[in-house]
């Protein structure tokens, strides 16, 4: 009602279009905001909120200049730096990442919010072969003051990589118990096995891939040149020795891992429409 009122208020506009970004209604955030720059273009939080829509809908480049556009205008937004390491991170720059975070600490370096920025440092560190140095960096995030569920659940899945590559087994296994609790906490049920639901899936699966639907599979893009880099793909159950499989092919000179990449899930979103199926994948 405010902002049929005054349609052209920025401070309304900006809010609003941060609070539709958070709901996962980036298109819409991204019209309001769109609307905002017209205001007022030299706004951080206008870019910040722009990134995380962007982001939201997988526009990565997008984001990133975004994000660096409000640290231009304000280079003491720590939660601008924050959220463009995250981004960095899910896009496998862990590098970047690392560098984005440190600055997000240097500036706040005891906000809550920099729970996430120490969790993409450890990380780095731990990909890099380093763990001892992981453990040192995620050991100075302080749980005993509270930290939200979300930040808990990377943080102690992170802390139990870590200790699992120190052969601090029983450790590891504590941390990813927490992480399981924290995660639990965010999605209530979520995670629960559910017999039912899994029949239901499976069943469906079998209904799905048929033979035709399979060769049609082969024809949704062009064959790989051989002289351009191919993706190996690695799939499997939880567990399964999926990791170390990328670990052993990683060590080849000429394979670079890439890590858990979302690409595999956004591709079986999209089978139903390229498949002509009414089944979800």
């Amino acid at each position: 009602r405010a902002l049929a009122a005054t349609p052209d208020d920025f401070a309304l506009l900006n809010n609003l279009g941060g609070l539709l970004a958070k709901q996962k209604r980036e298109e819409e955030a991204l019209a309001l905001l769109d609307r905002a720059a017209a205001q007022n273009p030299e706004s951080a939080d206008l870019w910040y909120n722009r990134g995380r829509a962007l982001a939201g809908l997988r526009r990565d480049d997008e984001a990133c200049a975004a994000y660096r556009k409000a640290t231009e205008i304000d280079p003491g937004y720590f939660k601008a730096y924050g959220v463009w390491a995250a981004l960095e991170e899910g896009r496998n720059n862990l590098e970047r990442a690392a560098e984005l975070a440190e600055k997000a600490l240097a500036i706040a370096p005891d906000h809550p919010d920099n729970v996430a920025s120490h969790t993409v440092i450890a990380k780095y560190y731990r990909r890099s072969k380093q763990p001892d140095r992981a453990l040192a960096e995620i050991e100075r995030v302080n749980v005993a003051r509270g930290i939200s569920p979300a930040a808990s659940r990377r943080y102690h899945f992170e802390r139990g990589a870590i200790l699992d590559a120190l052969e601090r087994y029983d450790e590891a296994f504590a941390s990813y118990q927490l992480g399981n609790e924290a995660a639990l906490a965010i999605s209530g049920e979520k995670y629960r096995y559910d017999v039912v639901e899994n029949r239901d899936l499976a069943e469906r699966l079998a209904r799905f891939f048929l033979p035709e639907r399979i060769r049609a599979m082969g024809q949704l893009s062009p064959p790989t040149q051989a002289a351009q880099p191919r993706p190996i793909f690695i799939v499997g159950f939880p567990r399964s020795g999926t990791t170390l499989t990328e670990q052993i092919l990683g060590s080849h000179p000429v394979i670079t891992p890439g890590g858990e990449l979302p690409y595999l899930g956004e591709i079986a979103q999209r089978c139903p429409a390229l498949l002509r199926s009414g089944l979800a994948y």
